[in-house]
């Protein structure tokens, strides 16, 4: 019975065909491997607004969010945040939801940095209006 099994299987994976297909492309994302990295990209999902991918650009300091057909849905700047190292680039978005941090339907997150020079470090809460 096991040999029956094995060769189906075989057969299935012989036959079996497959192509990924590029669905679209953001400029300069990536995966956030290493602090030199200056954007990321990922998907998250919200508590009221469903899906969404998330383009985080730390240059142009912006979180901007897109529906899942990839058309633009939302910039949140975090331009008024404290950056402790110009230089580095190395803030942190996390946390992104609707509901964690307040009640309201409002997208807010949490934008921490640190400076790898002192012991500095700062975490703030940004809404969608760039309040912090």
């Amino acid at each position: 019975m096991k040999k029956y099994l094995l060769i189906a299987l075989i057969a299935f994976a012989v036959i079996a065909k497959a192509q990924v297909a590029l669905e679209h492309t953001y400029d300069s994302a990536g995966s956030f491997i290493a602090y030199p990295s200056q954007a990321q990209l990922y998907i998250i999902k919200l508590e009221v607004d469903s899906e969404k991918y998330v383009f985080v650009d730390r240059i142009n300091k912006a979180v901007k969010l897109y529906n899942l057909n990839h058309t633009p849905w939302k910039v949140i700047s975090f331009a008024g945040t404290i950056d402790l190292d110009p230089n580095s680039n190395a803030q942190e978005i996390m946390y992104i939801s609707q509901h964690l941090f307040n009640t309201d339907d409002k997208i807010e997150f949490l934008y921490a940095d640190i400076n790898a020079n002192t012991p500095d470090c700062v975490t703030q809460i940004i809404n969608e209006d760039g309040n912090i």
